[in-house]
């Protein structure tokens, strides 16, 4: 007998419980470009244990996005963003190269920055 479990069919055994989809495929089959994740040349540095523990005390330093906070807004920080792009000769490592920043304003400084300097 089959029997419909989530989208995909499964075969009943003898006992009336269902067997396991034989299907192996992701449920997401996107590659880190397509889901918008970080570019591969920049791997290995945001996994770093360094860069986790610099970015931790940046955001616990200044928990606010300093681009809200400057039009009087209070928006929690997530993203701690390289002030002068390290592409550009800026410190990779130094906290004083750092701000938090939320998603949205980091989102529109890059994309100012990669219009500018691309």
């Amino acid at each position: 007998m089959l029997v419909l479990i989530g989208a995909s069919l499964a075969m009943v055994n003898g006992n009336d419980m269902p067997t396991k989809p034989t299907s192996k495929k992701p449920l997401y089959n996107l590659n880190k470009k397509q889901s918008g994740q970080w570019s591969s040349n920049n791997d290995t540095f945001y996994h770093s244990t360094r860069w986790r523990i610099l970015r931790k005390a940046v955001l616990k330093a200044n928990p606010l996005c300093v681009h809200c906070n400057a039009d009087g807004l209070i928006t929690l920080a997530k993203i701690a963003d390289h002030i002068q792009p390290v592409r550009l000769g800026g410190e990779t490592w130094s906290i004083d190269n750092l701000q938090g920043l939320c998603e949205s304003c980091h989102n529109i400084k890059t994309s100012k920055e990669s219009k500018i300097y691309n």
